[in-house]
């Protein structure tokens, strides 16, 4: 007797596992995918790293507007990050300067100086630097200078990672074009008479 009622015990909690397991295993596959994704694709696209899913910065603010008539160097506290344009051929910059958090600090020195302008198109960072200084030159901000340092956390430099071209600038723009939080500007793309349209290279940070 007692043997007959486990047998059926065991039957039904058998026959409960059964009807149970096919509202289980979508969850349980839903997050496996999760966890795949997280622990084998973010490394794989920073190229062997780890990219700082944290933005490095804090808060933000904005430089002066400058142009060829005020051709001074705007150095930035922590990386540039996005920039506003107006005026003819959008010869009038102000760029958003991110304040780094604490952990984050700048290296120094700082990279030897580069122009892009119509004459010529692109100009870059050297690998695992951002843009930390810029300037504009000659009739309607043809020329646009800049330097570039690399960054730390605590005492370990980072690296430049997933880089590609923002969207052309063509004309004044009241709305920021820039790089998302976990990334700066890196180099500018010139197109047009007097550098009327740019483009930005924004890369993340990579731990």
């Amino acid at each position: 007797m007692v043997t007959s009622k486990s047998s059926q015990a065991f039957r039904n909690f058998a026959l409960y596992i059964r009807k149970l397991r096919p509202k289980m295993i979508p969850r349980l596959t839903l997050r496996h995918y999760v966890l795949l994704v997280m622990g084998v694709l973010i490394p794989g696209l920073a190229l062997g790293g780890t990219v700082c899913l944290e933005s490095p910065f804090g808060t933000q603010k904005l430089s002066a507007w400058f142009s060829d008539e005020n051709t001074e160097w705007q150095v930035m506290t922590g990386f540039i990050t996005g920039v506003y344009t107006r005026g003819t051929n959008a010869d009038d910059l102000q760029v958003i300067d991110s304040l780094l958090l604490a952990g984050y600090s700048r290296s120094d020195p700082e990279s030897q100086e580069f122009k892009v302008s119509e004459e010529n198109e692109v100009a870059k960072c050297p690998a695992n630097m951002w843009i930390s200084s810029i300037r504009t030159s000659g009739a309607y901000s043809d020329n646009i200078h800049f330097k570039c340092r690399g960054a730390k956390y605590q005492t370990a430099p980072l690296k430049s990672a997933n880089c590609y071209f923002t969207r052309f600038i063509n004309g004044p723009s009241t709305t920021a074009i820039g790089c998302p939080p976990i990334s700066a500007v890196t180099g500018i793309r010139c197109e047009g008479s007097f550098c009327s349209a740019m483009a930005f290279e924004c890369c993340s940070f990579m731990k």
